[in-house]
């Protein structure tokens, strides 16, 4: 007789979490993770060794610390074990918040986690060791040791191996590496950075300093240029009247001439070529003097301006007479005393 089979039984797949819940819950270790780095900071802060807690003595059950009894017993307890880099620990879980934050649409992966974690021991084991070598007097007065627990035993041990500045390079080595590897920092990045930002910095000051300096300049010009007009004006206001000199009428021509022009010329004579064909004698006439011209109050204006363009380059004249003319106007000026000869004594302004 056949026996029945058994058909093995397929374990089904357990149901994905959905993108939005997994969202959510990161959201929620995020918070949680941040409320609970104010807390252990608040706790450390608030500590007192009369509060009951992990080394009290005392018969006494109050807590003084902001953190209850939780919070004196956990600041107790972390300050004895590490001192004052306890206070590493509120740090650690505020980047554990912004790691879970940083990494929401994708994990890291294990390996880095391990690095992370690694980065972290390294970090507050040489806190403790620097702490308690370097800082032993400072923390003397007070129920924990310098670097608590942990910097004892391990700074004790450098310090009888290596030296004191042995142990200080192995334990600024161990810092460095930890840094690194807890917060994924490059130190040569760090400085390229920092190099960076001082190159910007000192041409930033640079530039501002040539701006101040153009700028002194500027008001320093001014303030010269606002003197130089006062005297100007001064000058202006006491100056003689200006002399103008007339204009020379050129003397009219007498009819002889015209009379001598008109003469028969054999090649002209109008029987013996085409008409029209020569241009008239009459173009040979004196033309007519032109008339307008400028005015007093023009020249005077003219020669105001004469002087203040030469007192820009610190040439003072005063000018003592203009002619007058329809093309090109001549004015005479009087260079101040301490002029140089070489500077001209006639000026002309078309």
């Amino acid at each position: 007789m056949a026996q029945a089979r058994r058909h093995p039984t397929v374990a089904k797949p357990l149901p994905a979490i959905s993108p939005r819940l997994a969202r959510l819950g990161r959201e929620v270790l995020v918070i949680a993770f941040a409320a609970l780095t104010l807390y252990l900071l608040v706790s450390l802060l608030s500590y007192s060794q009369q509060d009951a807690s992990w080394t009290f003595t005392g018969g006494s059950d109050d807590v003084r610390n902001l953190g209850g009894r939780f919070g004196a017993w956990f600041s107790d307890l972390v300050l004895h074990a590490f001192g004052y880099s306890a206070y590493l620990f509120p740090l650690i879980f505020g980047l554990l918040s912004w790691r879970t934050q940083r990494y929401q649409k994708q994990p890291p992966a294990r390996y880095v986690r391990f690095v992370h974690t690694i980065g972290v021991v390294l970090a507050v084991l040489s806190a403790c060791g620097l702490e308690n070598i370097h800082f032993a007097r400072e923390i003397a007065g007070l129920t924990f040791e310098a670097g608590g627990w942990v910097g004892s035993l391990s700074g004790v041990w450098l310090l009888e191996s290596f030296g004191i500045v042995g142990a200080t390079v192995i334990f600024l080595v161990m810092l460095v590496a930890g840094v690194s590897w807890a917060l994924d920092v490059s130190w040569f990045t760090i400085m390229d950075q920092i190099g960076k930002w001082t190159c910007d910095g000192a041409d930033w000051l640079v530039d501002r300093g040539r701006a101040a300096i153009d700028l002194a300049q500027g008001v320093q010009s001014r303030r010269q240029r606002q003197e130089a007009v006062a005297d100007l004006r001064k000058g202006l206001g006491n100056k003689s009247p200006l002399r103008i000199e007339p204009k020379i009428n050129q003397p009219k021509t007498g009819a002889r001439i015209y009379k001598e022009k008109q003469t028969a010329i054999p090649m002209f004579v109008d029987d013996r070529v085409p008409k029209g064909s020569l241009p008239p004698l009459s173009l040979l006439d004196t033309p007519e003097p032109l008339g307008g011209g400028y005015s007093e109050d023009t020249l005077g204006m003219m020669s105001d301006l004469l002087k203040k363009k030469l007192l820009d380059f610190n040439i003072e004249v005063s000018v003592e007479a203009v002619w007058p003319g329809p093309v090109i106007t001549r004015f005479e000026i009087d260079p101040a005393p301490g002029v140089k000869a070489s500077q001209p004594e006639a000026g002309q302004l078309q």
